[in-house]
């Protein structure tokens, strides 16, 4: 610590020899300040999310230094005076001025905080802000999405009514989520949407979340609130801004904040020695929902190519997040505000982008979603979409949602070929609802799509020979499919794919193979058996009245026959007796 304040000390002194007699006056005042070197608490790490650089146009122009308001095409509108207690820094010059910011001072102590107000046409992306009012983001709480509630949540949340423009919609939500009171309050006005930036990847100690970025609705406008410490001293008095906020609208929305940034806010109350918040009624991290749909279809899931590939968010000259430890060091070291620009527009189109996936993912779940745009990204996110409707109890939408795919795919001329991936799945959904048809006709697609591959799925092979089987009793059709399915397995262990790592993985599982190898000879044997048994029944039958009355005195004499045998045996002891008597 001291080393990295000395080499801090150092750096001003040579700066401030470089100046002008004015500047290097300032620069000396600087200098003397006590925050410096240790606000950084010796980390350099890297950013929390490092995204692209490519990303969204500064939304709002500057005139005189400052944001200007243009209703017209939905640009920011700066509130200058930042909300009650907040003043701008007259004392240094108004330096934070340019960047619309201004020292808010409260009981706690003070910090600085930028504050922008969207009116609702602005557009991010795809979507306007304002879609995001009347809508309820009930189903993506639940299975698995949703924190743990506080204690006396649900008493409190029942006793609360989700009235406004969403009233109706929080009703219809609740019927496919069963009715949990908590969900109905998670209403657009409820919801608090939260990024930070850090000095460094890990949780402990010593990462510091040294700006805090929040989106919320007030007063019809959306808010999005960014507070930055400027020393260690200052961020009591920003967590429990941010912990003032959270009493208000008790709805995390973030995008991988349960595993970093909520717990990294609740470490630094601990170190700060300040009684934590209540956990939220509900956290909706859009990490979680962005993996399932469109992990296989993106290269990555982190926010920035998620925003650019689904909302249509494109940023220009946005700094990559990464770097955003680095360049507040810098203005630890340089205390120029302008330093910091870039790092509050980053976290500002973050907290906007979360705004625009509550929008998307909801208007996925209320089945709003055109078809034509969904076709567009191909039918294996068409099945991890309808899939995940399911997962979150919204039933009736993923059967509308994936039998019109099963309809497009199977129909008459319809074009499969890209679509293989999708179809197991998607043939596994319908079977589970136990809709065989649609399901074998699934299967027969991926036979007709796959079947010169080297190495093809056995999954629809030993499906469609169960079915025939044990559904449809048709024993020669069942016999075929699992003929085919013992071949598609010895290919592929007579023509391993990949390289020398893949076929070391397929070495150690050649147990198993041999295992599924006997069961599919098992199977084999077992069909040909009551293939056998079947035509015979059949020659019997088609030999007709005669058949029949000599399946008739067969039975009589092999009935005739077993008395016999039963009486010889039981007369036996008598003959043995008889027999010694002579001698």
């Amino acid at each position: 610590m001291s080393s990295l304040r000395e080499r801090l000390q150092r750096q001003l002194k040579s700066r401030s020899a470089e100046s002008a007699p004015a500047e290097a006056k300032a620069s000396a005042a600087e200098g003397n300040k006590p925050c410096g070197g240790q606000a950084a608490a010796g980390e350099r790490g890297h950013s929390a999310a490092a995204e692209g650089t490519a990303g969204v146009r500064p939304v709002a122009d500057e005139a005189a230094g400052r944001p200007v308001a243009d209703e017209a095409d939905g640009r920011p509108i700066t509130e200058e005076t930042g909300g009650s207690g907040t003043k701008e820094l007259q004392s240094e010059g108004g330096e934070w001025t340019p960047l619309a910011a201004a020292l808010h001072t409260a009981g706690e102590g003070e910090f600085i905080l930028r504050r922008k107000a969207y009116e609702p046409e602005h557009r991010h992306g795809r979507y306007r802000l304002g879609d995001l009012r009347g809508r309820v983001l009930a189903p993506l709480l639940s299975k698995g999405t949703s924190a743990s509630p506080r204690r006396g949540a649900g008493q409190a949340a029942a006793r609360e009514d989700s009235a406004g423009p969403g009233a109706e919609r929080s009703a219809a939500l609740s019927n496919d989520t069963g009715g949990r009171a908590d969900e109905r309050s998670a209403a657009w006005d409820r919801l608090l949407f939260l990024d930070t930036e850090t000095t460094g990847l890990g949780l402990g100690a010593g990462n510091v979340p040294f700006m805090v970025g929040l989106g919320f609705w007030e007063e019809g406008r959306f808010i999005v609130e960014q507070l930055l410490i400027r020393h260690p001293g200052e961020e009591e008095a920003m967590l429990k801004h941010v912990a003032a906020r959270l009493a208000e609208r008790p709805y995390l929305v973030s995008y991988n904040g349960k595993s970093f940034d909520w717990p990294i806010l609740k470490s630094r109350y601990v170190m700060n020695r300040i009684a934590q918040p209540d956990e939220p009624l509900g956290h909706i991290d859009f990490l979680y929902p962005s993996r399932s749909l469109w992990k296989h279809s993106l290269p990555s899931c982190r926010l920035g190519q998620v925003e650019e590939d689904r909302l249509g968010v494109v940023r220009t000259d946005d700094v990559p997040g990464s770097l955003a430890p680095a360049l507040y060091f810098q203005y630890l070291a340089e205390r120029d505000p302008r330093i910091l620009r870039p790092v509050f527009e980053h976290n500002e189109l973050d907290v906007l982008s979360l705004a625009g996936l509550a929008i998307h993912f909801s208007r996925i779940a209320e089945g709003e979603a055109e078809w034509s745009e969904l076709r567009l990204f191909g039918a294996d996110e068409i099945v991890r979409h309808g899939l995940w409707l399911e997962k979150t109890g919204l039933h009736r939408q993923a059967d509308e949602l994936l039998e019109r795919l099963a309809e497009d795919l199977t129909a008459e001329g319809a074009e499969a070929a890209g679509a293989a991936a999708a179809l197991l799945p998607l043939a596994a959904f319908f079977k589970q609802r136990r809709r065989s048809d649609v399901a074998c006709r699934l299967w027969r697609l991926y036979i007709s799509e796959r079947a010169e591959r080297f190495v093809p799925s056995l999954e629809p092979y030993i499906e469609l020979s169960m079915h025939y089987e044990h559904k449809e009793k048709r024993y020669d059709v069942a016999l075929q499919y699992a003929e085919e399915a013992l071949d598609a397995h010895l290919r592929r262990e007579r023509f391993p794919s990949g390289g020398a790592g893949r076929r070391q993985r397929e070495a150690g599982r050649a147990g198993a193979a041999g295992k599924e190898r006997s069961e599919l000879a098992k199977r084999i044997e077992r069909l040909r058996r009551k293939l056998e048994r079947e035509r015979q029944r059949q020659a019997q039958r088609a030999g007709g009245g005669e058949s029949r009355g000599g399946d008739r005195l067969y039975a009589a004499s092999a009935g005739k026959g077993r008395s016999s045998r039963k009486a010889r045996a039981s007369d036996a002891p008598q003959q043995q007796e008889l027999f010694l008597e002579g001698f």
